[in-house]
Order: C-alpha cells, then sequence, then structure tokens
C-alpha cells in the first residue's frame, strides 16, 4: 500500500514539474486569444481553492489526471503542492487498497477457528480508516481559510 501510495505521488509531482516548467510557455503560445480570460479566472480560482483542490483530486477520478496539470500551469508553489499531494496519496491508496484485501483476509480466515483475531484487527483497520475519512469530510466542511 505504502508503494502504491507513492507511486501515486510521484506521478502527480510529474505531471505537476512538467507543467510547472514547460506549461506557461505552452499556453502563451497555443492558448487561443480568446480563452486567455477563461484561463486566468481558472489560474485565479486554483490559486484560491488549490490546496483543496489537489487534495481532494485524488479521490474523484475525472479530476485525478489533470489538477496537477493545472497546479503546475497556475504557479502553485511546489511545497504547496506537496503538502496535498503526499497526504492525500497516503491516505488514498490504503482507502482504494484495503477494502477488498479485508474481505479477501476476512473470507479466508473466518473458515478457521485461529483466524478470527486477524480478521478482527483487519476489521478495526477498515473501521479506523472510515473513522479518519470521516474526520476528514468534517474538517473539510469549513473550507478554506480567507
Amino acid at each position: 500500500m505504502l508503494g502504491a501510495g507513492l507511486g501515486a505521488a510521484l506521478g502527480d509531482s510529474t505531471g505537476y514539474v512538467i507543467a510547472r516548467r514547460w506549461g506557461p510557455a505552452m499556453v502563451r503560445r497555443h492558448l487561443p486569444r480568446g480563452q486567455w480570460r477563461l484561463y486566468a479566472r481558472a489560474r485565479l480560482g486554483f490559486r484560491r481553492w488549490g490546496l483543496w483542490a489537489v487534495f481532494l483530486s485524488r479521490f474523484f477520478a475525472p479530476l485525478r489526471a489533470f489538477i496537477p496539470v493545472v497546479a503546475g500551469l497556475s504557479g502553485m508553489r511546489h511545497g504547496r503542492f506537496q503538502l496535498a499531494n503526499i497526504p492525500s496519496a497516503l491516505l488514498w491508496a490504503p482507502l482504494l487498497l484495503m477494502p477488498g484485501q479485508a474481505i479477501g483476509w476476512a473470507t479466508g480466515l473466518f473458515r478457521r477457528e485461529e483466524g478470527w483475531p486477524i480478521a478482527a484487527l483487519a476489521g478495526l483497520g477498515v473501521a479506523g480508516m472510515a473513522a479518519a475519512a470521516w474526520a476528514l469530510a468534517a474538517a473539510l466542511r469549513g473550507g478554506p481559510r480567507r
């Protein structure tokens, strides 16, 4: 699970760094003039919500691919990007993988009498992940600081 989380963080970091390095020049060169106002509004919006956009986009597949690129294009500082990127990746991997792994362990362990303690620990792990997700959702409901 750690490998999956670190791989996800590294992949998003790569998209961010490429967009940060070469993206603005490509936008100036290739973006039609009629779209510059929209691009400016998107950059301003991303500067306001950028940290939360990076963190939450990890959990929504359609956003996961392009939010790191938008972060690089918007000029988001690398430290702020990683502040959202790494924790979200390390939370995302277990949330994605743990339910299937827990079900696999439980179905195999419930068949044997000695497997109940391990199954109970797996259940506690899943409950802990659910509690962490609930606490994160409660913290995010407060919105970003202004």
